[in-house]
């Protein structure tokens, strides 16, 4: 089993999310906090080309969000969001 970063908050396992003059800290939910994928196991991810008006999505194991996928997101598995 290999282990990939976590595109989502890039091996920290947490991530920091500020909004106007406050900053908050989050638990990375997609790698629960452990800031490690497995990278056969399959997410929920998109990115939004920059012609298009629409979201690209895929299922699949993690793609690397430096390798073109620009405004790249990946999502929790359901399990994983309670």
């Amino acid at each position: 089993m290999e282990k990939v970063i976590c595109p989502n908050c890039k091996g920290n396992g947490y991530l920091r999310l500020a909004f106007e003059a406050e900053e908050v800290i989050e638990q990375c939910k997609v790698c629960k906090s452990q800031g490690e994928l497995n990278s056969e196991e399959h997410f929920h991810q998109s990115w939004q080309e920059p012609d298009s008006q629409m979201r690209t999505i895929y299922f699949g194991p993690p793609l690397d969000p430096d390798s073109g996928f620009p405004d790249y997101k990946i999502e929790p598995n359901d399990e994983e969001k309670q």
